[in-house]
């Protein structure tokens, strides 16, 4: 039995108000996850596997850049 194929969802990004909205809660654990994979664009999997090791929270930045499979 094959299924019928799906559309494929159009993608929705956010608005400059919406942004700054997450930017005006940015105390909120899960807001500084959603800002991190919007400027790095790391996806959530990704950041999630980030070792401590490779964070620097005075210095405000991380080490990342591990190639994938796909690319």
């Amino acid at each position: 039995m094959k299924l019928p194929q799906r559309d494929k969802a159009e993608k929705q990004t956010f608005s400059d108000e919406e942004i700054q909205t997450l930017f005006n809660n940015d105390t909120d654990s899960t807001v500084r996850i959603i800002l991190i994979s919007i400027y790095t664009g790391v996806r959530i999997g990704e950041l999630f596997s980030v070792p401590k090791s490779d964070v620097d929270v005075q210095g405000g930045y991380m080490i990342g850049g591990e190639k994938t499979k796909a690319g």
